[in-house]
């Protein structure tokens, strides 16, 4: 049975990246978008930044990043498959997926990188000589939406 693996990327925070003009939140606003129920700590807002830049960076390749993996069957008669989140919050967004087709729960590359199984991201930002970075795939979700992800092969 064929499978696609969904990884959806999830960052509260508004990046500060060259070419982003979107700050980083103050302290204040940070627990008003939270609302947490236990005291927040201030960290050195470096470090913040840091954690943004590292969490963006690391998609979609590296899995510890994802703050959901699905796994979904693949119909063999429509060649589709559908994952449905629940219990999404608001905020900023990117989603990738693979066709492992081998069942080894990785995204084969050849020797140059490429992949040999089909990829895909939100955005549907084609075909390029690397992987889509976060920026290309981020969307902003408020409420109940659908998105279709077409696989590169």
């Amino acid at each position: 049975m064929n499978h696609v693996r969904v990884r959806t990327a999830v960052t509260p925070l508004r990046r500060r990246f060259p070419g982003v003009a979107t700050p980083l939140p103050s302290v204040d606003e940070l627990i008003a978008m939270e609302r947490p129920e236990e005291p927040m700590h201030c960290l050195r807002p470096a470090t913040v930044e840091a954690a943004a830049r590292d969490f963006a960076e690391g998609f979609p390749g590296d899995p510890s990043k994802a703050s959901r993996l699905e796994r979904a069957s693949i119909d063999p008669q429509t060649l589709s498959s559908q994952v449905v989140l629940t219990d999404v919050p608001a905020g900023q967004y990117a989603v990738s997926v693979f066709h492992d087709e081998n069942l080894n729960e990785k995204l084969d590359k050849n020797f140059m990188g490429i992949p040999k199984e089909g990829y895909g991201a939100s955005n549907n930002p084609g075909r390029k000589m690397r992987a889509p970075t976060f920026d290309e795939a981020c969307f902003s979700h408020q409420a109940d939406q659908s998105l279709e992800i077409k696989l590169i092969y």
